[in-house]
């Protein structure tokens, strides 16, 4: 009997442990900046989402090739004017800033868990600490970038890959999960679809792909059946630059702007 409740425990103590480190990342990029710091120019788009992000909902822009990050930011700056915060695009930027620092948590516990699992504490926790602590996923994660949810998505597919990749079992559900939500999040996640496919066998790898190009279409096409009339939602896919949205945005927000200049 204490031969299986030692595996438990051990996996318990490490979920806790991965839990705590997400916790203590997440209050680390949500408390790194504020929305007045210059640092938020580090961000690409990051003023120029916020300015859209805070306009009516019938005439803010969705740009596809982020099509779920910009949902969850919609979802943030609801709940934060739920609560009492004054609307406008000072609370939109912070709404950013929390969508990105929990998905920079997300990303920390995934990926500690995962080297917990494999290498144990003395190895896995620095592993997953240095990630965490890393320019590249600290700055984006605290200044509200688009790029960490799908990071953190896009490590769950990597973790959830090689697992299957190391003890298969049954169709790789988990990593179907997380490929969608990685695919939605940001356009160029199929750029790592090809790599992910090298862990899986042939028939393992087509189920994959069936099904994650099904589900991601079906995403896409429920935005592009949401997005306002006359909004260039084929042209953000296909060319982002080709629609200028944000010109006529940036103009509109010159006091904010100057403040991050």
């Amino acid at each position: 009997m204490a031969e299986h409740d030692r595996p438990s425990g051990g996996a318990r103590a490490q979920a806790l442990l991965a839990l705590g480190a997400a916790l203590v990342g997440a209050l680390v990029y949500a408390c790194s900046f504020g929305v007045h710091s210059d640092a938020l120019i580090l961000g690409n788009d990051v003023v120029h989402y916020a300015l859209a992000l805070a306009e009516p909902q019938g005439d803010a822009p969705t740009p596809a090739n982020h099509l779920a990050y910009h949902w969850l930011c919609r979802g943030s700056y609801a709940a934060l004017c739920a609560l009492g915060g004054e609307p406008g695009a000072w609370l939109a930027l912070r709404a950013q800033q929390l969508v990105s620092a929990a998905a920079g948590a997300l990303a920390l516990y995934v990926v500690a868990r995962f080297a917990l699992r494999r290498a144990g504490a003395r190895v896995g926790l620095p592993l997953a600490l240095a990630l965490g602590a890393s320019s590249g996923t600290w700055i984006y994660a605290a200044v509200g970038d688009s790029v960490v949810p799908a990071l953190a998505a896009m490590a769950g597919a990597w973790c959830a890959a090689l697992e299957h990749a190391r003890a298969p079992s049954g169709r790789p559900w988990a990593l179907l999960a997380w490929l969608v939500a990685a695919l939605v999040l940001r356009q160029d996640a199929l750029l790592a679809v090809p790599a992910l496919l090298v862990l899986l066998s042939w028939r393992s790898g087509a189920w994959l792909l069936a099904c994650a190009g099904a589900a991601t279409l079906a995403v896409y096409a429920l935005g592009w059946w949401l997005a306002p009339a006359g909004q260039p939602f084929a042209r953000w896919l296909l060319g982002v630059g080709a629609s200028g949205s944000w010109n006529g945005r940036l103009e509109g927000g010159q006091a904010l702007v100057r403040v991050l200049r």
